[in-house]
């Protein structure tokens, strides 16, 4: 699952893709559950990671966790 979510990063800072396709494109089926699981590890959704990075923040990936 890190291996997807951290894909799902990479397009996310990377490509203007849908939300839907890149979940697609890293094996989540489902754009609800990807977004769920997105959010429970970062702390914010896809969409929001993604306008915070278009917003110029650096390292917003999951903060909380990589502190551990």
């Amino acid at each position: 699952q890190e291996v997807r979510l951290r894909q799902a990063r990479f397009l996310l800072n990377t490509t203007k893709l849908p939300i839907q396709e890149i979940a697609a494109n890293c094996g989540f089926m489902d754009v609800n559950y990807f977004t769920r699981v997105f959010r429970k590890v970062h702390g914010i959704s896809p969409r929001e990671y993604r306008n915070r990075i278009q917003e110029g923040e650096q390292e917003i990936v999951g903060a909380a966790k990589h502190q551990n």
